[in-house]
């Protein structure tokens, strides 16, 4: 098995599943998701880093509400899966009466940690779920660093320069209600 690293771009994620109207993906999804990894894909996950922008409680009371409960399950899978999960608050920008989220710094983290991952040469392959193209420089150092890369990404909101970056592409799919990877 090959020693991996699956890091999740869980905005980009949950935009994509909202797309493709697959949400609610709850974190027994995600587990269903590291094990076809696993099985099928002979992926030894080592680690598993998920980043999420972590909302204010007193602009978005309900929808913090239920991160935090998602969070929750997602930790409850260190149990078996080397989840941590990396965040950062969200910035709220005024408009007129109202503030607009803003995501900012999430995807650094990411990149931050690919880079270390890739520098203490202990995996060898990083899955990268996302799709935006945004991290295709980082895909090229990671290749130069000889560190297999994998975009893992579902059909919509998928770059296809992040997916011809990497050295291969996994296709979240679902066949009626059951998660597929192709």
């Amino acid at each position: 098995m090959k020693k991996a690293a699956l890091l999740i771009d869980n905005s980009n994620f949950y935009h994509s599943l909202k797309d493709s109207r697959r949400l609610p993906f709850p974190p027994a999804d995600y587990e269903k998701l590291f094990s076809l990894l696993s099985e099928q894909f002979g992926f030894d996950l080592r680690t598993v880093y998920l980043y999420d922008a972590i909302k204010d409680s007193s602009k978005e009371k309900s929808q913090y509400a239920q991160q935090q409960k998602f969070h929750s399950g997602i930790r409850a899978l260190s149990a078996k899966w080397p989840v941590t999960i990396k965040t950062r608050k969200l910035k709220y920008r005024p408009f007129g009466r109202e503030f607009i989220p803003e995501e900012k710094g999430v995807d650094v983290l990411l990149v931050v940690d690919a880079i270390t991952l890739a520098l203490n040469g202990e995996i060898e392959t990083i899955i990268v779920l996302s799709g935006d193209a945004d991290f295709v420089p980082l895909i090229e150092f990671l290749k130069i660093r000889k560190v297999e890369t994998v975009n893992l990404h579902l059909y919509s909101g998928s770059s296809t320069e992040l997916r011809q970056a990497c050295d291969s592409h996994i296709l979240i799919t679902f066949q009626d209600s059951t998660l597929m990877l192709k």
